[in-house]
């Protein structure tokens, strides 16, 4: 395993470490020109230790590995939360850092403490420090059991006081449990002795969630003053909330505008100082396979307008991922794509100008760039006339022509199925495995998923429709219990406005093969109907509906097969037409920004790599988000408003099998981690996303 998973291998945008199958919260430090990309790694629980890369330029980095390997992790199975950096008092004689990080203990109380190292790569806990503890402090107004996680420190604000970042006394930011804060905060002399503050106060109402990072973030035009910026994990789907205050030590009010400073497939924003001081934010993203299938992202820089609005923006360091440029002229057999293409493994940076769509524009007008993922499908990211920015699906039809002999109908790509009303698609239920399943919502839901691929008779009758499936259930009732399961029915609808043309088969239940208590998926479920000799007068279209009841179902898409024969020729008249594509916008993110009236021109710049994008209008951060990874096409929409445009090869090195189900070993079950480590019920409530 060592030989497969050791080695120091240059990764770049979207580092993820390749010594470990999963990692997750992301800190940073800079020192003497080398940049220290640190990650959590939780491959068994929410923290065993962490890893580091290091870089020259903040974006190529050399991956150091799995560095630190919590103690307490090894000994109890205490899971060990993130962690920070800064120097010792006595870094000027001897070039000591300090880092901290905490230890869940069973019961469900968290202890912080200290680790030293020399070079920021080796760390160590010698007498005193392998003693040292900062306990929850009761007597301070903080609750225990509860959380007391990750200290993020700045030195106390005073005359004479010159770094931005080193420095004694210091000021500490911790997540920690208490009904009259949101967030811990302390003090300290040393770096390890730590003496709790009172809660820090949010306003309007106290928020848990688990604060990143504070810092005071000066204006950005040059106007004197700032903001002192507190950076705040809340919810979930996960964001990040930003809170300003007119002093370190708060109270804090929620952010009037661009509050959800990062939200989407990414979570918790730290501060970092670049080589010359500036502050930075650091984050983690995820891919489709999972949040702990993780990826530190590109850094941003902290923007504060003049009005006290906080902004992550383009830091221009990120210039070096361009690579070799790629023609832009539009593909002649395919206008709306690019003739050339590009690797998802390695990544693309597109750049251009889009103008503000008017107000009455439909989302097919507004310009933007797109991702194709193959079978009709591609992801598009454009601006509405709202100034907001649209994530969602853009789809083509394609028919599947008549043939005597019958045809198998291919619906085992994410971009065969046009889902509705909860259905979605998710990694699949198989350990080590890279498939997709299609998932049939929630307990209650009535679910739909349409083949993407209109029928087109040639004017002969239908005669039959095979398929069959493989399948998991979910939400298990307990043993002893009983919850209805989930059908499907199958039917056959117009494919051009969705109207029911005839009703073919519906399965039995399907409750016999679990999702939570996984083994084995299902032998295949068969559904159809024959003689059905079946005449319409244009394309029809194969819907699955799905009754959940009291469960759901999983479909791995591989396990999908579809078959239909025709028969003679139909009495009545034929005349099919293309059915026209669709956009469906899925998510919106908007920066209380200004654009610009209709018509306007926009920077518009696109990182995309291993299905994950970022977006930036005018070098501000607006979506991160995360999918099924693209076929290396890529296009834009509207192209009528789009100009300027210019797209780059990434600076990365490609890796073709960074998918491969083989180079991922098969995970831990929950039952398995809360059998072998006593992980509390907590984290296990919250699906190992805590």
């Amino acid at each position: 395993m060592m030989a497969l998973w050791g080695g120091l291998l240059p990764l770049g945008l979207m580092f993820h470490s390749t010594a470990v199958t999963k990692q997750w919260d992301t800190w940073g430090f800079v020192e003497n020109g080398t940049w220290y990309a640190y990650y959590l790694v939780t491959e068994h629980s929410p923290g065993e230790g962490f890893g580091v890369a290091t870089s020259s330029d903040g974006v190529h980095w050399t991956d150091r590995g799995f560095v630190w390997r919590s103690p307490a992790w090894r000994a109890h199975g205490w899971w060990e939360g993130t962690s920070s950096v800064w120097r010792a008092p006595d870094y000027p004689r001897t070039g000591r850092y300090l880092i901290n990080y905490s230890e869940y203990r069973r019961g469900g109380n968290q202890t912080i403490t200290f680790a030293e190292s020399f070079d920021l790569i080796h760390w160590r806990r010698p007498p005193p420090l392998n003693g040292t503890y900062f306990p929850i402090d009761v007597a301070r107004g903080y609750e225990a059991p509860g959380r007391w996680d990750t200290i993020y420190s700045v030195p106390v604000p005073r005359r004479g006081q010159e770094s931005p970042r080193d420095g004694y006394p210091r000021y500490g930011f911790w997540t920690a449990t208490s009904a009259a804060g949101s967030w811990g905060a302390g003090v300290t002399e040393d770096g390890v002795h730590w003496q709790a503050l009172a809660p820090t106060r949010t306003l309007p109402r106290p928020v848990a969630g688990e604060i990143g990072a504070v810092e005071f973030v000066p204006y950005t035009s040059g106007k004197e003053g700032g903001r002192w910026v507190g950076m705040l994990g809340y919810g979930w789907p996960r964001t990040m909330l930003t809170y300003t205050a007119p002093s370190p030590l708060g109270p804090y009010t929620l952010a009037a505008r661009n509050a959800n400073s990062l939200n989407g497939s990414c979570y918790f924003s730290r501060f970092l100082r670049g080589p010359r001081m500036e502050l930075l934010v650091t984050h983690q993203t995820w891919t489709y396979r999972g949040t702990h299938v993780s990826y530190v992202s590109p850094y941003k820089l902290a923007h504060l307008d003049d009005d006290g609005t906080f902004r992550l923006a383009w830091y221009a360091a990120n210039a070096r991922l361009k690579g070799a440029p790629l023609p832009a002229a539009p593909d002649p057999a395919d206008p709306l794509y690019l003739g050339a293409r590009g690797d998802v493994s390695e990544g693309v940076l597109m750049e251009a100008a889009w103008a503000v769509p008017p107000a009455a524009a439909p989302a097919d007008e507004w310009p933007g760039f797109l991702v194709e993922q193959g079978g009709g499908l591609a992801l598009y990211a454009s601006l509405a006339p709202d100034g907001a920015v649209g994530v969602g699906d853009y789809r083509r039809f394609v028919d599947a022509a008549y043939a005597p002999a019958g045809a198998s109908l291919g619906a085992d790509a994410p971009g065969a199925w046009l889902l509705s009303a909860g259905s979605g698609l998710v990694p699949t239920a198989v350990p080590a495995d890279a498939g997709v399943d299609l998932r049939s919502g929630g307990p209650g839901d009535v679910s739909r998923a349409l083949l993407a691929r209109p029928l087109d008779s040639a004017g002969h009758l239908l005669d039959e429709v095979r398929l069959s499936f493989q399948y998991v259930a979910g939400y298990t009732p307990p043993p002893g219990q009983q919850r209805r399961g989930a059908t499907v029915s199958v039917s056959l609808v117009d494919a051009h406005n969705g109207s029911h043309v005839a009703a073919l088969c519906t399965t039995a239940e399907l409750s016999n093969y679990s999702f939570d208590r996984f083994t084995a998926e299902s032998p295949p479920v068969h559904c159809g109907a024959s003689a059905l000799r079946l005449g319409w007068p244009r394309q029809m279209a194969i819907l699955l509906t799905f009754h959940n009841h009291e469960r759901n179902v999983q479909i791995p898409l591989r396990s999908i097969r579809v078959h239909v024969q025709w028969g003679g020729a139909q009495p009545g008249p034929y005349a099919p037409s293309p059915v026209p594509p669709t956009f469906a916008v899925r998510e919106r993110w908007s920066r209380d920004f200004a654009l610009g009236a209709a018509g306007a021109s926009v920077a518009a710049r696109l990182l995309y790599r291993r299905g994950m994008m970022e977006l930036y209008l005018h070098d501000f951060l607006y979506p991160v988000f995360s999918d099924f990874p693209g076929t290396g096409r890529f296009g834009v929409t509207s192209r009528g408003a789009v100009s300027a445009l210019r797209w780059w090869r990434m600076s990365l090195p490609a890796d073709p099998s960074w998918d491969d189900p083989s180079r991922q070993p098969p995970e831990d079950s929950p039952a398995l981690r809360r059998a072998k480590f006593g992980l509390a019920d907590e984290w296990m409530a919250c699906g190992g996303t805590c």
